[in-house]
């Protein structure tokens, strides 16, 4: 790990893209456009202060994503599935979320939507990432603000408006996106490609974690030292999932269900792969001690031959037809 309390700014580079890229990309655009539209009301409610840390915020990523980083090559990462490319080092701006809590937080979802796309954009640009990185942060983003936004009754909602809740929330959540763009960048390997991608969404993790989690502190103190700040301070709606028995207990059973599936896939693929691995290293323990029971007959055999080639003056010969004809 090393720290660096500035990266120099340099050129907009992404890596090559391949087809299934180029669909997702579509498909990420799509929503993104659907989400701006749903959240058109954020930015109706900008007045011109509200504008003004807007535009701020939209521009703080090239000073934010630049300051105080944190590096971590020593996760030693692979390289790109058939491709002679390393991924790009994962990286921690200490405060590059910041700018997402903060207009998440102040601004909406659908501004703080753009704000993070104009994050990644840049984050991914500089450090050699694809094309389908910037959509990370903008979703991330978009994610915030409805988390910190939504003024939902009851336990649940109070503790998602939380930024120390919502941001690591949100960041695990758009770590799927995440682990669909590398697997959308390495299709063509195959199932290999799945491996892949999970591998670097885990070591991508952390680093997002550790400067969601920085970001959040620093929002939530704000919230406890000027609680007047806050984007919500009374929650009168309720639920969707709590306005009706049904969905009361579609909420309960639905998630266990999915949770108890989901724990059976896990429990059954690990027994599969551990006796495939163990059927493995059993053939393979088997192959050694055949191998070594050869091991004697091979020795003397190869000192009778040893010997035959060192009394035959014919291999001193340096003449290459004629040796050739002779160990023939």
């Amino acid at each position: 790990m090393t720290f660096e309390p500035w990266i120099p700014w340099g050129g907009l580079s992404f890596l090559p893209s391949g087809i299934w890229e180029h669909i997702l990309l579509v498909v990420y655009i799509l929503a993104a456009l659907m989400l701006l539209w749903q959240r058109r009301g954020d930015f109706a409610r900008l007045a011109w202060r509200r504008f003004l840390l807007f535009v701020a915020l939209l521009f703080s990523p090239l000073l934010f994503n630049h300051l105080l980083v944190l590096s971590f090559p020593d996760l030693d990462l692979p390289p790109f599935p058939g491709v002679p490319l390393l991924p790009p080092v994962p990286q921690a701006a200490l405060i590059g979320s910041l700018p997402l809590l903060i207009g998440g937080a102040w601004l909406g979802g659908g501004p703080a939507l753009l704000i993070g796309a104009a994050s990644g954009l840049l984050r991914a640009g500089m450090t050699g990432g694809g094309i389908l990185d910037p959509f990370y942060f903008a979703f991330y983003g978009g994610m915030l603000g409805s988390f910190l936004r939504q003024d939902y009754r009851g336990r649940l909602p109070s503790m998602v408006r939380q930024p120390l809740v919502a941001g690591p929330v949100a960041t695990l959540l758009a770590s799927l996106l995440r682990l669909l763009s590398i697997f959308a960048q390495t299709f063509s390997a195959g199932v290999a490609a799945l491996d892949y991608a999970v591998t670097l969404t885990r070591a991508y993790l952390g680093p997002a974690l550790l400067e969601s989690l920085i970001a959040s502190c620093i929002t939530q103190v704000i919230y406890l030292a000027a609680p007047h700040l806050r984007p919500v301070r009374a929650a009168y709606r309720y639920p969707p999932y709590a306005r009706t028995l049904n969905r009361r207990l579609l909420f309960l059973f639905v998630p266990l269900i999915l949770l108890m599936t989901l724990v059976l896939i896990y429990a059954m693929t690990k027994t599969t792969l551990d006796m495939a691995v163990a059927d493995a290293v059993d053939e393979m323990s088997r192959d050694a001690h055949s191998a070594a029971d050869n091991i004697p007959y091979f020795i003397h055999t190869g000192q009778g031959l040893l010997e035959e080639f060192a009394s035959n003056r014919a291999l001193l010969e340096s003449d290459p037809a004629r040796l050739t004809d002779c160990l023939l």
